[in-house]
């Protein structure tokens, strides 16, 4: 162990974990492209060596922070880093990439006021004042 590189160090401990996320997002992929009508091509599966490569890059990113993520692969001189360009394509390939949303419930403060026109307020609501409540829309 005392000629092992820090390479075959991390691989002792992450080697599964890593194979698991290949699995994983070929596996998602599949998935995703089985849910298209009229779904893009078919991509290779992503391969071992592939998602080693997306970590090293996601790894220097927290060491070289930039504006946005495109600023990563940017030519231009106060941007350029060979790095990025040299490991992976920036839009590899942004076709055909899956983007899981979801919504999470925020029961937090929030600090500052949107202002929305068409929006009406409680103060702006469809009350109408009588004896009797008529009619009330509050939004």
């Amino acid at each position: 162990m005392s000629d092992s590189t820090p390479l075959e160090v991390f691989l002792l401990f992450f080697e599964v974990i890593i194979s698991l996320l290949v699995q994983e997002t070929n596996r998602y992929y599949l998935h995703f492209l089985a849910k298209q009508d009229e779904g893009p091509s078919p991509q290779i599966d992503v391969t071992f060596s592939e998602m080693m490569t997306f970590l090293a890059i996601v790894i220097q990113m927290g060491h070289d922070i930039r504006d946005t993520l495109k600023d990563y692969w940017s030519q231009l001189e106060q941007f350029y880093t060979a790095f990025f360009g040299n490991t992976m394509l920036h839009d590899r390939p942004s076709e055909h990439l899956a983007i899981d949303k979801i919504v999470v419930l925020f029961k937090g403060i929030v600090v500052f006021k949107q202002y929305i026109p068409k929006k009406l307020s409680i103060r702006d609501s469809a009350y109408k004042y009588t004896k009797f409540v008529i009619h009330m829309a509050i939004h």
